[in-house]
């Protein structure tokens, strides 16, 4: 059987969305409307790759050129949770990653993706795995889920507790598209303020909700919003893209009470999974925070490498000095820029 290694044509569309719609390893953010979200807002330059034998995909690799004033990076994928490339076996993956390093060599840029495979691959270094975290909800209920999911009775009391406790402090909660987008992109920058890093647009979360099966969610306080999520949804997956929550809602267990409600608004929708996303081997706090709630743990391997100018580097987007001592609004203007040429 011969695999043809090629780039994305717009005949492909169909096939491609039908292989990730169908592939456990795929997500939403190998999607092409995930695609045109971020090539709408970023203007970053598409080089969508595939695998093809006898007329059916094998494989896919999304991947956007990012040239900027850090350099030029061919990212799988830039501003997205997951990304790297999906095969059938790892020979077809192998072919693949080895036509995206000739590629960015080409373009004088370096490469950088995920994969859920470890391979040992010339010109590329691995680095220390992420924990991708994955609730499995192949349950008729909310009740089944805590009886068959939780193996010991104080696990199951842990996580009533939590989101009981957070009725008790006077939380409530919305979930909803636009009309709640203001209220959570404050929460969000707030959130990213104090880190220092910039935060996406309130447009592109506007082109999200349009784009992508999406929706917001927002747990008040006595009338305050405290805490929120963006939830994205693919096939029979729920994606908790960004959580986050401001000090008042870390005290009254706001987080808890969208957990929950998340969790029941999945097994409504008959999801087979929550994905809460990756956390660095070190932030125990939060990984341990996703086992609460039943996630179970897959390692994440992130793979780069620098070709072309010796000046190019791998960078990651860090703190911002200052950051937080700035306005809201200064923020606001100036962080699409920063995301756009320092990404």
């Amino acid at each position: 059987m011969t695999v043809e290694i090629r780039t994305f044509k717009p005949t492909d569309r169909k096939a491609w969305n039908e292989y990730v719609a169908t592939r456990d390893q795929a997500t939403v953010y190998h999607s092409l409307a995930w695609r045109d979200v971020v090539r709408k807002q970023y203007g970053f330059r598409d080089y969508y790759v595939l695998a093809k034998a006898d007329g059916q995909l094998k494989g896919i690799f999304p991947i956007f050129l990012v040239s900027n004033f850090s350099g030029r990076r061919m990212i799988s994928l830039p501003v997205s949770m997951w990304g790297g490339p999906v095969a059938e076996d790892k020979k077809t993956l192998r072919m693949l990653i080895a036509y995206a390093t000739r590629f960015a060599k080409k373009n004088s840029a370096s490469l950088d993706f995920v994969s859920h495979t470890k391979l040992q691959l010339t010109g590329l270094s691995c680095s220390q795995p992420e924990m991708r975290a994955i609730v499995e909800l192949q349950y008729a209920s909310m009740s089944d889920f805590l009886d068959k999911h939780f193996a010991r009775s104080k696990e199951r009391h842990k996580v009533k507790k939590a989101a009981r406790k957070a009725k008790k402090e006077g939380v409530t909660l919305h979930m909803g598209k636009h009309g709640l987008v203001e209220q959570y992109h404050n929460l969000y920058l707030t959130h990213r303020k104090r880190l220092g890093l910039p935060v996406p647009s309130r447009l592109y979360l506007e082109r999200i909700l349009d784009t992508i099966q999406s929706r917001v969610v927002v747990c008040y306080q006595h009338g305050s919003p405290v805490a929120g999520a963006l939830i994205l949804e693919d096939g029979d997956s729920f994606y908790l893209a960004e959580g986050v929550a401001n000090e008042k809602g870390k005290r009254c267990h706001a987080v808890d009470l969208y957990m929950w409600r998340i969790l029941e608004e999945s097994l409504r929708r008959h999801k087979k999974r929550l994905d809460l996303g990756g956390s660095f081997v070190e932030n125990e706090g939060l990984r341990r925070f996703k086992r609460k709630w039943g996630a179970k743990e897959f390692p994440i391997y992130r793979y780069a490498t620098l070709v072309g100018s010796p000046n190019d580097k791998d960078r990651k987007l860090r703190g911002v000095p200052f950051w937080d001592k700035l306005p809201d609004g200064l923020i606001k203007v100036l962080s699409p820029l920063v995301i756009r040429w320092f990404y």
